[in-house]
Formats: C-alpha cells, structure tokens, sequence
C-alpha cells in the first residue's frame, strides 16, 4: 500500500516541483546530491554553484556581523 502524500505538509516549493512532473526520490535525495545518480552533470553544477553563492553570502554576513 502506498502512502498518500499530505500535501498540507509539503513545503510550497516542493509541492510546486511535484506537480511540474519532479519525482519524490530526487526531492528526498536533494541534501545528498553529490552521491546519488538522479542528477545530471547539468544540475550538479547549478546545485554546487548554488551553494556556492550561499557559501558566499553566509561569509559575508558573518563579517558584517563581527
């Protein structure tokens, strides 16, 4: 028996990229995206390059904040 999704509890971006065809596997799998082979080499590099900025902006903050 497969569980239904509540989606009351889905964050709103998640349910978004659901209902535009994206799978619950590569959601779940998302954190972990460096081991796992459900991304192309395409999205591997927007999702370093995104944590790059964020890296980059966190330094940032960080030394505002001092």
């Amino acid at each position: 028996m497969q569980a239904r999704l509540d989606y009351q509890k889905v964050a709103p971006e998640a349910l978004h990229a659901m209902l535009a065809g994206e799978t619950e596997q590569r959601l779940y799998a998302l954190s972990a995206w460096r081991d796992t082979p459900f991304y192309t080499p395409r999205e591997k590099a927007a999702l370093a390059w995104t944590e790059a900025l964020a890296s980059i902006q966190s330094i940032q903050f960080c030394t505002k904040s001092s």
